[in-house]
């Protein structure tokens, strides 16, 4: 689960309290300061949201050239004050990110050559969007899921980054976000939503996102809109051969594999290794744990 924000707009300074949990995982990272925070469970307290100044704004974090969530500011919403031990915290958002294991409503696979999509029930989402990127070249495709399950070609590699944005975007303002914060989401993400692979987007229904993150807050506001992209990322034959070609190249030290698997396929590596090794022969099994222990160990193999 990467980043949800919370955004606030109150037309004066307002004491909010609110707490979010998470039922089926664990979190990891958040901010600003939380009061109190257990495995699945986020609680900020009591904190002011205040209309946007030149003094608070100028108040938040330093923004730099490797923030990764600078982007999510970009938007009308209000400050936040967080108190802290250390003084107040300001930020246009409070964030959080977690790790859980559980179903999505849409269950995504290839079928061959193709793409296929099953809703797990009748409550979810009604279309998704196929995209398929490699190298400069991209395509898309958007599925009507009202049959509950389809199976649709890999789309053809005619489009651009451009459709794609502008499907998501109308998609997230369709389901009640501004068309800044539609913006502010796809510019956070745009690196790894459209880097080469197959993936599949769609939004999740609302009654999936509460009762999968259940959120208390006070006052009541006088409107709350939930909405969280899903993301299914594909294995592609293609990928899978690439990155066996790259494990199993002969006369390449593990060093040198680990840092070619790392830079041309990223986060990607560590699972289709995993793939492979499932159904290798015992020699091949043997180089794929060589691989796998520095390929999932990022100290010894670093970025390249």
């Amino acid at each position: 689960m990467e980043t949800p924000v919370i955004y606030f707009y109150a037309g004066r300074p307002t004491e909010v309290r609110l707490s979010v949990r998470f039922e089926r995982g664990g979190l990891t990272e958040w901010f600003p300061h939380a009061q109190e925070v257990d495995h699945g469970h986020i609680d900020w307290g009591r904190f002011t949201v205040e209309p946007a100044s030149a003094s608070n704004l100028a108040r938040m974090p330093e923004a730099s050239a490797r923030g990764h969530y600078f982007a999510a500011r970009d938007t009308d919403a209000a400050v936040v004050r967080v108190p802290t031990p250390a003084g107040e915290q300001h930020e246009k958002f409070l964030f959080y990110r977690g790790v859980g294991v559980f179903d999505l409503p849409l269950v995504v696979g290839l079928a061959g050559a193709d793409v296929s999509l099953r809703r797990r029930t009748d409550a979810g989402p009604r279309t998704a969007l196929v995209v398929e990127r490699r190298g400069a070249r991209l395509g898309l495709a958007e599925v009507a899921l009202a049959d509950g399950a389809v199976t649709v070609p890999r789309p053809t590699l005619d489009d651009d980054v451009a459709a794609a944005r502008a499907w998501l975007a109308a998609a997230l303002e369709r389901d009640g976000l501004y068309p800044r914060e539609a913006s502010a989401m796809l510019a956070t993400w745009e690196d790894q939503w459209f880097e080469d692979g197959l993936r599949v987007f769609y939004l999740l229904p609302r009654r999936d996102i509460d009762e999968l993150l259940p959120l208390a807050i006070e006052p009541i506001p006088v409107e709350l809109r939930r909405t969280i992209v899903a993301r299914a990322e594909l294995v592609t034959p293609e990928l899978e051969a690439a990155v066996r070609a790259e494990a199993l190249a002969p006369g390449r030290d593990v060093e040198a594999v680990c840092r070619a698997l790392r830079a041309r396929h990223g986060r990607f590596a560590e699972a289709v290794l995993q793939r492979l090794r499932a159904d290798a022969d015992a020699r091949t099994a043997a180089r794929l744990d060589a691989v796998l222990a520095r390929v999932a160990e990022p100290r010894p193999c670093p970025e390249v």
